[in-house]
C-alpha cells in the first residue's frame, strides 16, 4: 500500500480534507483516529499522513495517544496537515516531538485555515465566507499533494502569533480542562433517544442511560455529539441553542460514526 492517511475528524473537516487529498494522491487508504486500547497501530504504508484539528492552540489528546501508539515502515516518509479556524500555535511542533519519541521523523508539516466549527465561539460561518476557506483549503491540498508524491522533505509551518511556550500553555491548560468542560453538556427536552451522540463520539465517551446521554470523563471536546444531533438537542453550558451549527456538507453521518 503506497498511502495510508490517518485522521481525527469531530465534525467533518478533517475527514473531507483527507479524502480530498487522497484523490489527489492517487489512491490512500483512509484510517480513522479513534480511542483504542490496541497496544501498537502499525502502518505498512509507505507514505503516511496525520490530519487533524487544532484544539486551543495544540493537538487533541486523542492524536497524542495515537502517535504514542505508531508504528511506520523502515524509511516512510511521514507528513501531517492540521487544520485550525485562528492559529496553529504548538500543534504542528508538538507532532513532530511526538514522532521524535518514537523515532519517526516528521517529514513535512502543513497547515490549513478551515470554517470554524466550535460553537462556544460563535455559531457556523456564512456561506460566503465558509467556500472561501474550503476553496483555499484545496488549493493549499493540491500543492502538499505534489510535494508528498515527490516525498519532500519539507520545514513545518509554524504561522505562530505568539511565542510557542504561550501555546504550548494554553494547549496543556486545554487538555486538563476538558474533564471539567464536560460537566457542561446536556440534553434538553428535543432530544428523541436516536443515540447518534453516541455513535459519532471518537472516545466512546457517551451513552444512553433511560433513552437520554450521559457524558463520561474521557472527553475530546470535539462536539461531534453536539454538532451532529438531528434535533440540536444536545447543549454545552449556557451556550444559546439558537446558535447555528455546524458539519462539513460534504460528509454524511453515517461517514462519522465510530460505534455501531
Amino acid at each position: 500500500m503506497p498511502n495510508e492517511i490517518f485522521y481525527f475528524s469531530g465534525t467533518g473537516n478533517s475527514l473531507a480534507l483527507a479524502k480530498s487529498l487522497a484523490g489527489k494522491l492517487g489512491s490512500a487508504r483512509l484510517t480513522r483516529i479513534a480511542y483504542t486500547v490496541e497496544a501498537e497501530i502499525v502502518s505498512t504504508a509507505e507514505k503516511v499522513g496525520i490530519i487533524y484539528p487544532v484544539y486551543a492552540f495544540g493537538m487533541p489528546k486523542i492524536v497524542m495517544a495515537f502517535i504514542s501508539k505508531l508504528k511506520v515502515a523502515p524509511g516512510a516518509y511521514v507528513f501531517a496537515i492540521c487544520n485550525y479556524a485562528g492559529m496553529s500555535g504548538a500543534a504542528m511542533k508538538q507532532t513532530q516531538k511526538a514522532l521524535a519519541a518514537k523515532d519517526i521523523k516528521l517529514n513535512a508539516g502543513f497547515g490549513l485555515v478551515m470554517p470554524s466549527n466550535y460553537l462556544p465561539f460563535g455559531g457556523a460561518e456564512p456561506e460566503e465566507k465558509f467556500q472561501k476557506k474550503v476553496s483555499r483549503a484545496e488549493s493549499r491540498l493540491e500543492e502538499i499533494a505534489g510535494i508528498v508524491k515527490a516525498g519532500e522533505n519539507r520545514s513545518i509551518e509554524n504561522p505562530w502569533y505568539f511565542p510557542y511556550f504561550l501555546t504550548a500553555l494554553a494547549s496543556k491548560s486545554y487538555v486538563k480542562g476538558t474533564v471539567k468542560d464536560v460537566k457542561k453538556f446536556h440534553a434538553d427536552d428535543k432530544c428523541i433517544s436516536c443515540g447518534l451522540c453516541v455513535k459519532v463520539c471518537p472516545s466512546a465517551n457517551v451513552r444512553l442511560v433511560d433513552g437520554k446521554p450521559q457524558w463520561g470523563s474521557n472527553c475530546e471536546l470535539c462536539l461531534a455529539c453536539l454538532q451532529w444531533c438531528p434535533v440540536h438537542a444536545v447543549q454545552i453550558g449556557r451556550i444559546s441553542p439558537d446558535r447555528k451549527r455546524y458539519h462539513h456538507p460534504d460528509i454524511k453521518a453515517d461517514e462519522m460514526i465510530y460505534n455501531k
